[in-house]
């Protein structure tokens, strides 16, 4: 996706890249297939209402907080992997499901008081309508052991130890900024159109009880596209250099 000044933005992330290289004697040109989640319109980045300010991070790639080195496993067997030397052989691993999506938003809250997410709804939306609520870190470390059965994959997983996710148990401090990380697992990243993040019945005054008596509702919008990236090199020692791009249908 493309970048705006400052701090406001939206993104989710396609986790699996594919690639077709076209090989041939000396120079070699291949392209990559990209799908990029752009705003729907200027006002889907950040949005304020009732002393809440809620902004989406322009991602470009996963954040090195999700990142682990553990060691190499056969995800079909669970074997550990070892070298020549019975060494573990160790890899940079992401503590992410596979075709999983990533937010990152600011929750700024002005409203003078504390504001618990405990009754909120944050949930993504297709274009085909269907929902996504996020994944807690329980539900995230329990895909991983899915799609990796593998003795490191626990190592792996506590990595989300250092994550911040926005979740129902957050708590909004009064005149302060709360940044953290939305995970869902769509059942097609890829789908063409528009997608919809939303908090439903965020609260923004409360009574002597601490019953919410004014909620607020936020949408942001994104469309889908896809693209294809062509890249040359002229040798297998040089960094790639894209030499054009076009849109998909």
């Amino acid at each position: 996706m493309k970048g705006f000044h400052g701090i406001r933005a939206m993104a989710t992330i396609l986790m699996v890249t594919l690639v077709f290289t076209l090989v041939g004697c000396g120079p070699t040109t291949f392209t990559r297939m990209r799908i990029d989640y752009e705003p729907y319109s200027n006002d889907d980045g950040k949005k304020s209402e009732s002393g809440i300010t809620i902004e989406r991070y322009d991602l470009k790639e996963v954040p090195p907080e999700f990142y682990a080195t553990v060691q190499a496993c056969d995800p079909t067997d669970g074997r550990l992997y070892v070298d020549r030397n019975h060494k573990p052989v160790m890899k940079k691993e992401i503590a992410l499901p596979k075709l999983g999506m990533i937010d990152k938003i600011a929750i700024t809250n002005n409203t003078g008081h504390v504001v618990r997410l405990n009754s909120t709804i944050i949930t993504a939306f297709d274009p085909a309508d269907n929902q996504y609520d996020t994944l807690s870190k329980e539900e995230i470390a329990s895909y991983l052991m899915q799609e990796r059965p593998c003795h490191s994959t626990n190592i792996l997983a506590s990595q989300l130890n250092l994550v911040k996710l926005i979740n129902r148990n957050t708590e909004l401090l009064p005149n302060r900024t709360t940044i953290g990380y939305l995970i869902y697992k769509p059942q097609d990243v890829s789908m063409p159109g528009i997608w919809k993040l939303s908090f439903y019945e965020l609260p923004v005054e409360t009574n002597a009880a601490g019953i919410p008596t004014k909620t607020v509702n936020f949408d942001f919008r994104s469309v889908c596209k896809k693209y294809e990236d062509t890249y040359r090199r002229e040798n297998a020692f040089d960094a790639p250099i894209k030499i054009s791009t076009r849109e998909i249908n």
